[in-house]
């Protein structure tokens, strides 16, 4: 499982969202999302990452359920 995720503040949000729109990207509304995670391998964050299965049960706007199972 590949996923990054980087967060920082943008100096200039309308720069940023104007020229991600001059790239075709399209924005929606915001979305709540609440992700419980189960791992073969539990332990410390290196023991957990070392697992070859991944189920994640995701709650998204607390009304819709969606089970993904990711192996490496």
């Amino acid at each position: 499982m590949n996923e990054i995720e980087i967060k920082f503040i943008l100096p200039d949000r309308q720069r940023i969202l104007d020229l991600l729109r001059s790239k075709s990207c399209v924005f929606t509304s915001s979305k709540k999302q609440v992700d419980t995670v189960y791992a073969k391998n539990i332990g410390d964050l290196n023991t957990f990452l070392s697992s070859d299965v991944f189920l994640r049960i995701r709650i998204v706007d607390e009304s819709q359920a969606v089970l993904t199972l990711d192996r490496k």
